[in-house]
């Protein structure tokens, strides 16, 4: 046995306060509020429209597994692990009502197809700041009323935007002249 005082000690782990929070940080779960909202934006969703063929019927919220709703179909999620929805695709599912408020929750889509379907109603002015990484929309074959909102202009990813076949009035805004790299 080697009693000598300067003979290497065994090494011990020894852990700094950023090591700790840099570990406790990559270890702890997302917060659920930005899942739930997603969760949030699908149950607003199915409660705003009226579905008489029921192909929506398969939506379960009774589920809180992670990635439930990346099941869902015409919803498609950036990771199957986690309730975060990029892309929305009801389209030609003769939903009917007003434009589902809701919507707003999603708040990192980017693709939304509510085409051929009938919605009725304007198509809110806020849709720009709820839905801010929007890159494709189409609202086309709906019964939409009112202006096409300005702010579709300002959108800094929106490269397709299709509105086509509805009861939109006055001027297409200037702005939209630029969506797609102008």
């Amino acid at each position: 046995m080697n009693t000598n005082p300067t003979s290497p000690q065994p090494s011990r782990c020894t852990f700094t306060l950023p090591t700790l929070i840099t570990f406790t940080l990559l270890l702890t779960p997302p917060p659920p509020a930005a899942a739930e909202d997603d969760v949030n934006c699908l149950c607003g969703l199915l409660r705003s429209l009226h579905d008489s063929d029921h192909t929506l019927s398969s939506w379960n919220f009774n589920n809180n597994t992670a990635g439930f709703i990346c099941r869902f179909d015409y919803v498609g999620c950036w990771n199957d692990q986690e309730n975060r929805v990029i892309s929305l695709k009801p389209a030609d599912l003769g939903l009917a009502g007003t434009f589902p408020s809701d919507i707003r929750f999603c708040k990192n889509l980017q693709t939304l197809d509510l085409s051929g379907n009938s919605i009725t109603g304007e198509i809110p002015t806020e849709l720009c700041t709820w839905l801010p990484y929007l890159v494709d929309i189409n609202l086309s074959g709906n019964r939409f009323t009112g202006q096409i909102p300005s702010g579709f202009g300002d959108y800094a990813f929106l490269n397709i935007v299709d509105l086509s076949r509805n009861r939109l009035s006055g001027n297409i805004p200037v702005q939209l002249s630029m969506v797609g790299g102008g």
